[in-house]
């Protein structure tokens, strides 16, 4: 085994015959695996349009890993590195993303209803039991009117949630799940610990930070037919929603990141109200 890469969870392995072995740092990394391995196990042989990690194997936690592995297909390719692309290339990654996202959504419509149970309930991302945990979560860090703002987008959330179309999506498609050729080709994805049926402007929005890849990704997938995203307001209320779920995350990370992070919903926050919030 040769080490290729260490991440927050697991230390990467290649191992022979193109697979790699993921080893878990932590008990919540092994849980993580066994849902993608829910995952890997309804998507083998349904997604023939991009490379992605196939014939998931779980380790049991044993002597030689005592927290836990997984052994899954090696996907060939690197992270695209955005500030070597061009306008260009960076309009041409976004259509093909965008082209992933479309196709992903097509699967999901032909999943059978037990393969949708079985994704759904380990779905967990963007129901409004998250939403309230991550609410409690963030009372300590913001002042009262700001607190009172964030339930408001809570609430509009879960209220408008309930109507809105549902899509499978991989769920965190940021450039680091991504695996570009030397053209500079979408050949691949990885990291399918977030797959769930998520409504568009849940998860198409604030991926990219580069605007040229979000505007070529928004746009390919208007033009193949996607579910339209055209409530503005209401995707700006997904942007603050995300940031919130997405935090608890940075709690294993220190004080800074969850700084940075508060810094960041605070700010879309008084975008979304004006100036209407009191700071202190």
């Amino acid at each position: 085994m040769k080490l290729i890469g260490e991440g927050r969870q697991s230390s990467c392995y290649s191992l022979d015959a193109g697979r790699v072995m993921l080893v878990a740092k932590n008990t919540e990394a092994f849980e993580n695996y066994k849902k993608q391995k829910v995952y890997f196990d309804i998507l083998d042989d349904k997604v023939d349009f991009i490379e992605i990690p196939k014939n998931a194997e779980l380790i049991e936690p044993c002597e030689k890993y005592p927290l836990g592995a997984m052994t899954i297909s090696f996907v060939s390719g690197e992270p695209p590195k955005l500030e070597t692309f061009s306008e260009k290339e960076k309009v041409k990654l976004g259509k093909q993303i965008a082209k992933f996202i479309y196709g992903f959504q097509k699967v999901g419509e032909r999943l059978t209803k037990r393969e949708v149970q079985a994704i759904q309930e380990i779905e967990t991302k963007t129901d409004a039991k998250a939403v309230d945990e991550c609410l409690e979560l963030l009372k300590k860090h913001f002042t009262f009117d700001e607190y009172k703002r964030l339930n408001e987008v809570s609430e509009l959330y879960k209220k408008a949630v309930k109507d809105k179309t549902r899509i499978l999506h991989h769920g965190d498609l940021n450039p680091a799940n991504l695996a570009v050729d030397k053209n500079k080709n979408l050949v691949g994805v990885i990291d399918f610990e977030g797959v769930g049926f998520f409504i568009p402007e849940y998860k198409l929005k604030n991926q990219w930070k580069d605007e040229t890849v979000f505007s070529a990704v928004i746009n390919e997938y208007h033009r193949l037919g996607g579910v339209l995203i055209c409530d503005k307001k209401f995707t700006e209320v997904c942007e603050i929603i995300t940031m919130m779920i997405n935090l608890r995350r940075f709690y294993d990370f220190g004080d800074a990141f969850i700084d940075r992070r508060i810094g960041i919903i605070r700010k879309l926050l008084k975008e979304y109200f004006g100036s209407d919030i009191v700071d202190s």
